[in-house]
């Protein structure tokens, strides 16, 4: 085979190996542009409007159900504070 036929075939290797690409991240942006709507005390909504009701942040209740959470746990579970005591405050200048 010449140099230019190889060329080519490499070509068309790229060609077809970024159009899969796309697809595939084009079905992950419409998944992510989809709000994810979940079911909880007989009310269905999507994450973002739970996440307001129940004054948690959005990320956190997402992370949570992404980690493997029943629905439930994930929004009545309160933030833990990142300083659990008084004594471990001490030690972290970061702490509020």
């Amino acid at each position: 085979m010449n140099q230019s036929a190889c060329d080519s075939c490499k070509q068309v290797e790229l060609v077809v190996y970024y159009q899969r690409e796309n697809e595939r991240l084009r079905a992950q942006l419409a998944e992510a542009k989809s709000p994810r709507t979940v079911e909880f005390r007989g009310e269905r909504r999507t994450v973002c409007q739970w996440a307001k009701t129940v004054g948690l942040p959005f990320d956190t209740v997402t992370l949570r159900l992404k980690r493997g959470w029943s629905v439930e746990r994930a929004l009545t579970t309160s933030v833990r504070s990142p300083c659990r005591s008084f004594e471990r405050a001490k030690e972290v200048p970061s702490c509020p």
